[in-house]
């Protein structure tokens, strides 16, 4: 019989609600999951890969660089080198923290679901477990997505430089099209190989071959399954947004009137309480987004890996 969506999406609910320590592991994890995105037509493309390339980096012409700047100003190249570092240290801790909680919500869905006692505590340890595994998976999902936007590239610079052709223009949008469905399933598949990994402790090579072969058996239903979390993300959305500028109408009513009566400390008060308040409804409300989006997908993994659900449109042809 087909997933039933309803209910699967009620149960992730009712998680999030009861297990309020997943809102900090969906945080994290959305870093994870927050898709892809490429622009060619305005040229920022080039414009970033012009920046990267007047660093020297590729020439070696940098280190000549460092030692100019060594030489004419130390105590600058300390401060640049110190702030650089930092901003390296943060972004590996921050990289580590979004795939443990990835491995600790997993986890912690499966275990719930199950009726089995969960904390915390618990789903952070088996997220550290299987934090290469799931680190690995993830690269290899980037490099065939680098690849395949590659190949839009491509395409898109052979439309550009004959522009006049219609028929390379249509090889371009068939294969941004193809593309963007084959990154479509990849997700899905490394989403259930990563499953496989933290549930079934499998061994990577395994939970990748088990992961597309799942996807393969139920691919219909998995492609109905991501269409639905997509609708729904979308609803979401745009609800948060219409929340969160709900929330900012108050404080721009209340700057207007202390900038109109010139009460500068008060408007700076309320500014600050402002920005203060908007930043934990972001944080607050990212975390639940991020949780929701992996309790959904862990849920779908247990029905598709247990019970082989018809997908809809078929189970309506029948």
């Amino acid at each position: 019989m087909p997933i039933k969506y309803k209910q699967l999406l009620t149960s992730a609910m009712q998680m999030i609600l009861h297990h309020k320590y997943l809102w900090f592991f969906g945080l994290f994890s959305a870093f994870l999951t927050g898709g892809f995105s490429y622009r060619i037509d305005d040229g920022s493309f080039l414009y970033n890969w012009q920046q990267l390339q007047s660093t020297g980096i590729f020439d070696l012409s940098i280190f000549s660089k460092i030692t100019e700047l060594a030489q004419v100003n130390p105590t600058g190249l300390i401060v640049q080198a110190s702030i650089l570092i930092a901003v390296i240290i943060l972004g590996l801790f921050l990289l580590w923290l979004a795939i443990v909680s990835q491995g600790a919500l997993i986890n912690s869905v499966s275990k719930i679901d199950s009726n089995k006692k969960t904390d915390f505590s618990d789903g952070l340890q088996a997220g550290k477990k299987h934090f290469w595994a799931i680190f690995f998976f993830r690269v290899l999902e980037r490099v065939v997505i680098v690849a395949l936007l590659l190949v839009v590239l491509v395409s898109a610079f052979a439309a550009l430089a004959v522009s006049q052709q219609i028929f390379i223009r249509l090889i371009y949008y068939i294969a941004t099209v193809v593309v963007i469905i084959l990154i479509f399933l990849l997700t899905i598949a490394v989403r259930y190989a990563i499953s496989y990994q933290v549930i079934k402790d499998l061994r990577f090579i395994e939970s990748l071959q088990v992961g597309f072969w799942l996807l393969k058996r139920n691919f219909l239903a998995s492609i109905e399954a991501g269409i639905i979390i997509f609708a729904v993300s979308f609803v979401l959305g745009f609800l948060v947004l219409m929340l969160l500028a709900a929330a900012v109408i108050p404080f721009a009513f209340l700057l207007f009137i202390f900038f109109k009566l010139a009460f500068n400390a008060v408007l700076m008060a309320v500014l600050i309480t402002g920005i203060i308040t908007l930043f934990i409804l972001i944080v607050i409300i990212g975390g639940i987004l991020g949780a929701f989006n992996d309790i959904y997908w862990t849920l779908v993994f247990l029905q598709v890996a247990k019970n082989n659900p018809k997908s809809i449109i078929r189970s309506v042809f029948n």
